[in-house]
């Protein structure tokens, strides 16, 4: 772009970033809205688990747009990308603003949002890689840190805004489906000042057609994978101390990720022309930091599932005389205002370090950012059931300040590894890696939480007379000890174990192939 111009590619990647907040609020808005759901299609009890696939195929669709959308927009430009992308979401959204059950089947409008959700990801989720190849495009290497680690954090960020997003909207209007009308007139918006500011863009140096094949199995092997463990959210209701069983399907979902995972990366080495070129893993600071994302991923979900299960289960629930209804509510409106101690502190931190990448390289501020919110966990286990929404805040801050040194770092490696090329797969990578290693968390820490609540809820009822017949109190105290335990063993476990590929990372010339 013209130097003239210093500060328009700033501005213009703050401008991307508005529909990538929007997209990331909605995959985790389903938390306050799914219940208002099921009170107006007044679902029954097998309808009801099919509600949960809103929640479901919209992360699955979420990381499956981005196997291939970075490609495409290495082939036929950022700016046809993005617009393609925001125009799919802007539908989508519209999609489930129009759901209505009346005159229609119960059944029918369900699958109709469901498949508008559906929509609504593919665009969302395609957004982020694009956005983070234009920083490619935009800025040269030593430049790329802070806008990289912007965009991580704005996409992260979104993820947690969205509880508390959904809750002030639930709070204050009586129609959920005004939540997805408020994203047309933004996207709208957002989209008519991208088709003027994206023109300037440099178009990409890669040639050739997109790998249809490859995009379709490193999809369909997401989408299996994603589904098989967002299923154990059906066994995720701790709120009863009975067993639940693991869905039929999961196990073959599973296999089949595999089989097709391993399809993929077949067909990858054979192709002439592959989605991802798969010899990007031979370069240690690329393979260093796609390794330290899945341990992230993993133990940012940690901190996204159990802080709205302890604010719900434990703080919330204490309110003498509250209803159901009135838990639910304080719930989602806590957890949105407790949980951005982490983002905000994990956005502030990401800009700042951005600065410092180019002077520490990429491993120092990695390996310490990990260190600093393992310490934020330990903090954090630490909550009781006397814990006040003001007492859980530090751990946090302090886990946000440490993924905050993390996320630009790993990006601006990944980024700075890939040749021009191939920027715009090797950033979807950035976020796909991320979001497999939230759903093996999520599913891991969702289904071991479940079990240990059961068996301390047992112990204590069974080796105490304190709470002789109060369920109420078993639970809570057998939740708090068991949200310090996930924190323990889940968190902090897999910031330490991402030291190791920390280890490996180390910096890379803007498309050079680093050996070894």
């Amino acid at each position: 772009m013209n130097a003239s111009h210093a500060l328009a590619p700033n501005r213009l990647i703050a401008l991307v970033s508005v529909a990538i907040f929007i997209g990331a609020m909605d995959l985790t808005v389903a938390s306050a809205f799914l219940p208002q759901v099921v009170v107006d299609f007044e679902l029954n009890t097998q309808q009801f688990a099919l509600a949960g696939w809103v929640v479901t195929m919209y992360l699955a669709a979420y990381a499956v747009s981005m196997t291939f959308a970075g490609r495409l927009s290495d082939l036929y430009g950022r700016r046809r990308a993005y617009l393609l992308c925001l125009a799919i979401f802007i539908a989508g959204s519209l999609m489930v603003a129009l759901t209505r059950t009346r005159g229609l089947a119960v059944t029918f409008a369900l699958e109709w949002l469901v498949i508008s959700r559906v929509v609504q990801a593919l665009g969302a989720g395609a957004m982020v890689p694009v956005s983070m190849a234009l920083v490619g495009d935009l800025y040269p290497p030593e430049r790329r840190a802070s806008p990289l680690g912007f965009i991580a954090a704005v996409d992260t960020a979104g993820w947690v805004v969205g509880h508390l997003y959904g809750g002030i909207m639930i709070r204050f209007f009586t129609d959920w489906r005004i939540i997805f009308w408020v994203n047309i007139p933004i996207g709208l918006l957002t989209f008519a000042l991208c088709v003027r500011a994206l023109r300037a863009v440099p178009r990409p140096a890669a040639r050739g057609k997109l790998d249809w094949v490859g995009a379709g199995l490193i999809g369909l092997a997401l989408a299996a994978f994603n589904v098989a463990l967002g299923s154990s959210a059906e066994t995720g209701r701790v709120s009863q101390f009975v067993e639940q069983s693991t869905p039929e399907y999961q196990l073959p979902l599973l296999i089949a990720s595999i089989g097709l995972f391993i399809g993929f990366v077949v067909w990858e080495l054979r192709t002439a022309q592959p989605l991802l070129d798969l010899r990007l893993f031979r370069q240690r600071t690329f393979t260093g930091a796609s390794l330290v994302n899945l341990g992230v991923g993993f133990a940012l979900i940690v901190a996204l599932g159990v802080v709205p299960l302890f604010i719900n289960a434990v703080v919330a629930s204490s309110r003498p005389g509250a209803s159901v209804e009135q838990i639910l509510s304080d719930g989602a409106w806590f957890t949105g205002w407790v949980l951005s101690a982490l983002t905000v502190t994990m956005a502030l931190m990401s800009l700042v370090i951005g600065r410092l990448v180019n002077r520490f390289g990429y491993r120092l501020p990695t390996a310490v950012g990990l260190i600093v919110a393992a310490i934020g966990f330990v903090i954090a286990s630490r909550w009781q059931v006397t814990t006040t929404y003001w007492e859980m805040t530090p751990g946090l801050i302090v886990a946000g300040a440490g993924f905050g040194l993390v996320l630009s770092p790993i990006a601006t490696a990944v980024v700075n590894s890939a040749p021009a090329g191939e920027r715009g797969v090797a950033s979807a990578l950035v976020i796909i890696l991320r979001l497999v290693g939230m759903s093996l968390g999520g599913s891991i820490a969702l289904t071991w939480g479940t079990q240990r609540v059961q068996t301390l809820a047992a112990q204590l009822a069974a080796g105490t007379s304190q709470f002789s017949g109060n369920t109420f109190e078993i639970f809570r105290q057998a939740t708090a000890q068991a949200v310090g335990e996930s924190f323990l063993l889940f968190a902090v476990s897999a910031c330490l174990i991402a030291l190791l590929p920390a280890l490996l990372m180390r910096r890379a010339a803007d498309g050079q192939q680093v050996s070894g």
